[in-house]
């Protein structure tokens, strides 16, 4: 005789998963919807302080980032003027 929750498409000792209806059920002494808690500490920063916040320090830190680059750039621009310069008397003097 065969165990009824066998099943013989799915071969040999593999059993279908219980399915009955208190396995399936929430555990005893668990909610099983909200319920607000009394007496918490309410929020002291409102959601548009801080969006304004983060949004305010994106901006600088991309400010900072451009301001940076820009000097960089000025002091490999002045970099290569000197070099260029520097090219140009070399070739000058070595033509004599």
């Amino acid at each position: 005789m065969t165990d009824i929750s066998q099943d013989p498409g799915l071969g040999p000792g593999l059993q279908r998963p219980a399915t009955n209806l208190q396995s399936l059920a929430a555990p005893q002494g668990r909610a099983s919807e909200f319920v607000a808690v009394s007496g918490a500490e309410a929020e002291n920063t409102s959601a548009t302080a801080m969006l304004v916040i983060a949004y305010s320090l994106f901006w600088l830190l991309l400010l900072g980032f451009v301001w940076m680059t820009w000097r960089r750039q000025q002091s490999l621009s002045s970099r290569l003027r000197i070099l260029e310069s520097q090219i140009e008397k070399l070739e000058i003097g070595g033509s004599k």
